[in-house]
């Protein structure tokens, strides 16, 4: 449902009733909701309207909220990790092969085709190099390339000292 802001004229709309929205500045609304199950993707929009009858849209926001496992690893400045992460049998479905991709290809390179057992599921190692001392984030997306469904998606955390 929508509501109005006192401060300036302008009443705001969600189309996904189960998100709560609260205006904290003059042009800062927060957002309540549950994040998704990985890897689904939850979408909605936010539209701010100039009247109260809902009329004269303002501004439409498409927001896409994406779930995500969150793996930590540590590693030392200028040293190579490895970590293996797996994908269950129950993700990966009748994908017979998983393309995987990552956000920072600096930081993390991974297998890039990996095979499919219908029986165990999937692993893949991904190798983590930190150049620079501090908290880094990197998105990894595991995806189907015959279908291209997104298959799994996980955000690594790394930590280098």
């Amino acid at each position: 449902d929508g509501f109005h802001s006192p401060r300036r004229s302008q009443y705001i709309y969600c189309t996904d009733r189960e998100i709560h929205m609260q205006r904290t500045e003059e042009d800062e609304v927060t957002l309540r909701l549950l994040a998704p199950q990985a890897p689904i993707v939850r979408a909605f929009f936010v539209i701010c309207y100039a009247d109260p009858f809902f009329y004269r849209a303002t501004s439409v926001q498409l927001v896409e909220v994406q779930g995500l496992k969150c793996e930590y690893l540590q590693v030392v400045v200028g040293q190579s990790v490895e970590r293996t992460l797996s994908l269950p049998p129950a993700e990966v479905l009748d994908a017979t092969v998983v393309r995987v991709h990552t956000s920072d290809p600096g930081l993390v390179s991974a297998q890039q085709v990996m095979e499919v057992d219908p029986r165990y599921g999937a692993k893949f190692t991904v190798a983590v190099t930190a150049t620079r001392v501090g908290a880094r984030a990197c998105r990894i997306h595991a995806l189907d390339p015959v279908s291209r469904r997104l298959v799994a998606t996980f955000l690594l955390m790394v930590m280098a000292d």
